[in-house]
């Protein structure tokens, strides 16, 4: 009980924190991200993706954020609202740290502000500001020192640096491991992108995906790596259900209680009387 209280503490704390919140603050908090351009669906799915966002004071977050974007890297509004959607932990992160990013990108990467701006548009090169530089240096110098990828070549696929190490190194060592290296495949992010089972449909090998999951587990073990996706709690769906409950419940805590409880045993089913009971303050109730 308490290895999976830990695991999840601060999904926890991050549901009491919405739920403490007046409903008329929330109104006001969202009422702000329309007027500042965001439309209905932009609103719900920030709040689904980081639900921290209605914790802060967006009054100050989002136009110095919204500005600094559209600045460094030349986005217009709705281009930034549309990063801000794909990557709404931006809005947690420090200026500095996301301009630590920039500049890695500017100069050890070498992108210009063009090749920037299209890169966290398109694919997965959102993620880009929201990655440490060691991680992505790390990338950087294994594409180009052990794949032999060139500068340009980055430059034009900077999505390229936002894939785990693990999977980056599986794929390219399956390529070599059914004889295909990447002189043959031009474009490297077109098969890092796609899941296991279409990668091995692209590779068009006689392998079977059991050969290739058998591969990758070898790969994983001889490499130390951990390619396991972490489970979250709540996921998108129910953080913006707690979103919807909080404007019927009208700060009834109690009700509020219920329906965390409800959504607890909803996602963990196990000996949920119990589970619930460490903020009921006794027993677990039926």
């Amino acid at each position: 009980m308490l290895e999976w209280f830990s695991k999840y503490y601060n999904s926890f704390i991050i549901v009491f924190q919405v739920l403490s919140l007046p409903v008329n603050t929330l109104e006001q908090r969202v009422q702000y991200l329309i007027n500042s351009g965001f439309s209905d669906t932009d609103v719900a799915r920030l709040i689904q993706r980081y639900p921290s966002s209605l914790t802060s004071c967006l009054e100050s977050i989002v136009p110095t954020k919204m500005k600094y974007l559209q600045q460094t890297i030349g986005l217009d509004n709705e281009e930034t609202i549309i990063l801000m959607c794909k990557r709404p932990y931006l809005m947690g992160m420090k200026l500095e740290k996301i301009a630590t990013r920039i500049q890695f990108l500017n100069g050890i990467v070498g992108l210009n502000k063009d090749q920037l701006k299209k890169g966290i548009l398109t694919g997965p090169g959102a993620a880009l500001l929201t990655l440490n530089e060691k991680s992505m240096k790390t990338k950087l110098e294994y594409y180009q020192n052990v794949m032999g990828l060139s500068s340009e070549m980055i430059k034009k696929q900077p999505g390229l640096l936002t894939f785990s190490m693990a999977r980056i190194i599986v794929r390219h060592q399956f390529l070599i491991h059914v004889g295909l290296t990447q002189g043959n495949h031009p474009s490297f992010l077109s098969l890092i992108i796609p899941s296991d089972e279409k990668f091995v449909k692209l590779v068009k090998s006689e392998h079977s995906l059991t050969d290739y999951n058998a591969f990758k587990e070898n790969i994983l073990l001889a490499s130390n790596f951990k390619d396991i996706k972490e489970q979250k709690l709540p996921n998108a769906t129910s953080w913006y259900l707690i979103f919807l409950f909080i404007n019927f419940v009208k700060d009834n805590w109690k009700i509020c209680k219920i329906s965390l409880s409800v959504l607890l045993l909803c996602h963990h089913p196990y000996k949920g009387n119990k589970r619930i009971s460490f903020f009921w303050g006794g027993r677990g109730r039926a």
